[in-house]
């Protein structure tokens, strides 16, 4: 879940960077490899048992030869993860064959020269830059469900600026959707950005603990009480997953729910839940090595290997259409329920148009079919409007203006494509078409005669 490259500097080992990568593995290479992974296993990973069971078995599978002809980097690599994901069942627990990256961080982390610092770190925030910062997309929804996907968590001392931002373009929002369905993880300080923002200002809410089995410590995560922007403590909450969401992301996720405070939809997340950070092993390969392990406060667990499982199970692709309607249904219901207590003519409105856009929205994605001699007996001229017909597809058009599909919500109402705030109603008179009326989602009505 954390960036931060920790530099093991092989003193154990004695080993020492060379001018250049290698691309065929040496029988000492694969030794030192393993026997350097051995001793951080021991020394850091969450759980002594099976850092235990792996080091035995890759020892014994070194010395019976198993790794012999394994001369290329990544085979090599690929073996050892298959041993340590098979005994640890963790997804976070990885080497990586990657010399040129250990050369530069090594570099870097010995250097005293400050602008070669500051040129790393330019370079660091350039390359986050090109990525929004994490925050991929932004956007209203019909009926005022804002929506923000999240692809990365970075650093709050670089992010935190645009998340605020963000969550401030949400603040006025009637429901929220966070998208995690491509979020990988990140830095875990980003949480607590988004969920302070969650809950009243001078809240604070106790997140996650961490236990750190090298010091058999314990650290805890709050929410910030006191960070700057606007706050949503009332607005409702979703969130988006996929059997891709992991780490960092899936976090967010559990706590939200653990806290009641968001509806999870999509599918089981990858469930990793260990924290950690990048070690160097040797020369040649690096291991993202877990050593802290997640312990939520109100479950007292956490999601490893079985994932967070989501209040309503979907496929990925059908999460968001499905987050949008659960938030316009619910939005429909709150409001009905306030009506019983408020004969305000604003609520009633307001629930009008969550319904208005929610029928809408069914329609969209469960069209009704009308027989096409019904669609033709529709057409003809209104006016200085027009309903036409286009492959057994009826149309409307203004004088002078393109051709908009309808939409059918009955058998005689329909819906702009482009405008769904304008509904068109077919009229009939001694059982022949005789109008249309056009009403408006903000109010208002038109009819117009047909020619």
């Amino acid at each position: 879940m954390k960036t931060l490259l920790i530099c093991y500097y092989l003193l154990l080992c004695g080993i020492f960077i060379q001018a250049q990568p290698i691309n065929i593995l040496k029988q000492t290479d694969k030794k030192a490899a393993i026997d350097s992974l051995c001793i951080l296993l021991n020394t850091y990973y969450v759980s002594a048992e099976k850092a235990t069971q792996i080091t035995n078995i890759l020892q014994t599978n070194f010395k019976n030869g198993n790794y012999d002809k394994l001369t290329n980097p990544n085979l090599f690599t690929d073996s050892i993860n298959e041993t340590m994901r098979l005994i640890s069942k963790d997804k976070h627990l990885n080497l990586a064959f990657d010399p040129e990256g250990i050369k530069a961080q090594l570099k870097a982390e010995m250097s005293v020269v400050a602008a070669n610092e500051s040129e790393n770190l330019q370079k660091y925030l350039s390359q986050i830059k090109r990525q929004s910062y994490g925050f991929k997309e932004i956007k209203m929804l019909e009926g005022n469900v804002g929506y923000l996907r999240i692809d990365n968590f970075f650093s709050p001392n670089y992010a935190a600026e645009v998340a605020i931002a963000a969550l401030n373009f949400l603040s006025s929002s009637e429901a929220i959707i966070f998208d995690m369905r491509y979020n990988k993880g990140g830095d875990a300080a980003m949480i607590q950005v988004i969920i302070s923002q969650l809950y009243k200002k001078d809240t604070t809410i106790h997140l996650n603990s961490f236990y750190h089995r090298a010091t058999n410590t314990t650290s805890e995560m709050f929410t910030v009480p006191n960070l700057k922007g606007n706050k949503m403590p009332d607005i409702p909450v979703y969130v988006l997953t996929s059997k891709e969401t992991f780490s960092a992301a899936e976090a967010l996720a559990y706590d939200l729910q653990s806290l009641k405070r968001a509806t999870i939809i999509g599918e089981v997340t990858a469930g990793g839940a260990n924290a950690g950070n990048t070690a160097i092993v040797t020369e040649f390969f690096t291991l993202f090595l877990p050593s802290e392990k997640t312990i939520n406060p109100i479950t007292k667990t956490n999601w490893e290997v079985v994932g967070v499982v989501p209040d309503l199970i979907t496929t990925a692709t059908n999460a968001l259409e499905k987050a949008h309607l659960i938030a316009l249904e619910n939005l429909v219901k709150l409001e009905k329920n306030t009506e019983n207590n408020d004969t305000n003519n604003d609520k009633k409105s307001k629930k009008e148009l969550y319904q208005w856009t929610l029928e809408v929205i069914k329609a969209r994605q469960n069209p009704i079919q009308i027989p096409i001699e019904k669609l033709k007996s529709f057409v003809g001229v209104y006016g200085v409007r027009t309903l036409s017909i286009e492959n057994n597809v009826l149309y409307y058009q203004r004088a002078g203006k393109p051709k908009i599909k309808l939409i059918p919500l009955s058998e005689n109402t329909f819906v702009l494509l482009t405008t769904p705030d304008i509904k068109i109603k077919i009229i009939s008179k001694n059982n022949k078409i005789s109008a249309i009326s056009m009403t408006y989602q903000d109010g208002g009505e038109d009819n117009y005669e047909k020619n």
